[in-house]
């Protein structure tokens, strides 16, 4: 059975602008679902998605993710790591500090996503649980 490339709202099939050809287009599609896959387990963590937001604005050394988030600095330390490696943030150093910044702007487009669908789930469920 062939494998069909996903299709997305808007219709933009995952091409970069100007350019009507997928971005995974000659990849392997089984390749291509497991490095997705990769990308988005990270956005799964509460925590972790919590500094994805916080990064959205701009690049932040520790101490500003951590005031942003409300988190120790410990506990957002060790999400960086896994960040870091998933790749969803890159970090460069700028004098004393790291400085941390999201590898590109399609993981902050994957967490608003999460959180407008999240939005209307939990909205759905509210009104299931309200009494008439």
């Amino acid at each position: 059975m062939p494998e069909h490339s996903p299709r997305f709202a808007r219709g933009d099939g995952g091409s970069a602008p100007g350019r009507s050809v997928p971005s995974w287009s000659g990849l392997a599609p089984e390749f291509v679902r497991s490095v997705a896959a990769d990308r988005l387990k990270p956005l799964g963590h509460p925590d972790q998605l919590r500094i994805v937001v916080a990064l959205a604005g701009g690049g932040k050394n520790l101490s500003e993710i951590a005031a942003a988030t409300g988190m120790a600095t410990a506990t957002v330390s060790r999400h960086l790591r896994v960040l870091h490696d998933a790749p969803v943030v890159e970090c460069s150093r700028r004098g004393n500090f790291v400085l941390y910044v999201l590898a590109d702007r399609e993981v902050a487009r994957l967490a608003a996503v999460a959180y407008s669908g999240a939005g209307k789930h939990a909205r759905r469920l509210m009104a299931l649980t309200q009494p008439d």
